[in-house]
């Protein structure tokens, strides 16, 4: 079980850092999850904690509105996930089989699957096309969702994506020419990326702007090679099936779930509370780290809202809410420390990592290279970084024979 210590620092980089993170807590595995894990994870070579992720969202859309628990609003079992990993580590695979061993249910339910997004319109009109409308957003690839939320006229599937993410009453697009109006919309993500894609997707504004922060992610180690994978026993598959399914129809209708203020549950979340509220006020200016944990404390009320569920409970345990900070300081937030806040954290000290990166692919003018950069970087921290890469006789400044304009160019670029 968790302790209530701050989380250990250190760094590393990229998908090494994967490699130095601790297993999925056992913790994670609360009945009937074990059970999933007996079906899908002894012949797979994708790691466990991708088909954890996997199963969580598909069980929280079947939840859907049924159950929620106050907490300066209205948290739902709407789940954002991430699956880390190295290119072949076999991302797609969990994410491809949760939908189809609950697809009996997931039709019954109403619930579906998206295979992709576009822009923010097309994405809210999947939702307005009825009410409470439930689906999946399935992502073989999360840096196409942020590349495309940058481009020119798509500025609004950011913003769009977060208001779903809240699941919030109603989503709209007031827009004169396409007013869009999507009522009690419920979605999750689940997606997939390697560090590297990431880093070469998200700037600043993704960072601290509140959407990167409401997608946990997930690591993991891979499997042993599984030549003849078998396919999952129908039987169990069915059985399975029909616990979830009494689960679910047991919520009647909209549940509250309480975290009770005068019970151990209560007692360990407003100790724990204390301590995290500390330290992400702690500090003069908030760092990379910090705003990528600015919602840790509404993923531990989701979590402890999980495993209450899945008990059939009205109310959430001193159990419940210990599995859920065992996942989150052991688990979620090394992964936040050491893989993803070292491609994320603080523009100002990782300027001359992007220059280099742009410059390598081709000269360019000042200019153009300030508007690459984009994010929350200033012109005199640019223009700081920038001259001392000068100095360093990293870049040098050409002339473009073609022009006459001045070129900024990486010292040792084949071009």
């Amino acid at each position: 079980m968790a302790s209530l210590d701050e989380p250990v620092n250190g760094h590393t980089n990229g998908v090494a850092a994967l490699a130095t993170l601790p297993d999925l807590p056992e913790e994670a595995w609360a009945p009937p999850l074990d059970r999933y894990r007996d079906l899908v994870c002894r012949d797979s070579e994708a790691p466990e904690a991708y088909h954890w992720a996997s199963a969580v969202v598909l069980i929280g859309q079947l939840f859907g509105r049924r159950v929620c628990q106050y907490y300066a609003g209205d948290i739902f079992l709407n789940f954002q996930f991430v699956l880390i990993g190295a290119t072949g580590i076999k991302k797609s695979t969990p994410i491809n089989l949760a939908p189809r061993l609950f697809r009996e249910i997931c039709d019954r339910e109403g619930v579906g699957t998206l295979w992709g997004v576009s822009t923010g319109e097309g994405l809210l009109s999947k939702f307005a096309e009825n009410e409470d409308t439930r689906l999946v957003v399935c992502l073989n690839e999360l840096r196409a969702l942020f590349v495309r939320a940058k481009r020119d006229g798509n500025q609004q599937l950011g913003s769009i994506l977060i208001e779903l993410m809240d699941a919030g009453d109603k989503v709209d697009n007031p827009t004169k020419s396409n007013p869009i109006t999507a009522v009690r919309p419920f979605m999750s993500l689940l997606s997939a990326a390697t560090p590297e894609s990431l880093e070469d997707a998200i700037n600043d504004n993704d960072v601290y702007g509140g959407l990167l922060n409401r997608i946990l992610p997930i690591g993991g180690v891979p499997g042993g090679a599984q030549p003849f994978p078998e396919k999952p026993d129908s039987i169990a598959v069915n059985a399975l099936v029909g616990v979830i399914d009494d689960l679910v129809t047991r919520y009647g209708g909209p549940t509250e779930i309480r975290l009770e203020k005068n019970s151990d549950a209560g007692e360990l979340w407003a100790s724990w509370y204390q301590r995290y509220y500390e330290r992400q006020t702690g500090g003069a200016q908030q760092d990379g780290l910090t705003a990528l944990s600015q919602r840790q404390h509404t993923h531990v009320r989701r979590l402890a809202l999980l495993f209450a569920a899945l008990r059939g409970a009205t109310r959430i345990d001193v159990e419940d809410l210990q599995r859920a900070l065992t996942l989150v300081l052991t688990y979620f937030h090394p992964i936040l420390e050491r893989v993803l806040q070292p491609i994320t954290v603080d523009a100002h000290r990782r300027l001359d990592v992007k220059i280099e990166r742009i410059l390598r692919e081709k000269p360019m003018t000042k200019r153009r290279l300030h508007q690459k950069l984009s994010g929350r970087i200033k012109g005199g921290d640019f223009q700081r970084a920038l001259s001392i890469l000068i100095d360093l006789q990293s870049v040098v400044e050409v002339t473009d024979g073609m022009g006459g304009k001045v070129m900024l160019k990486w010292s040792d670029s084949d071009d």
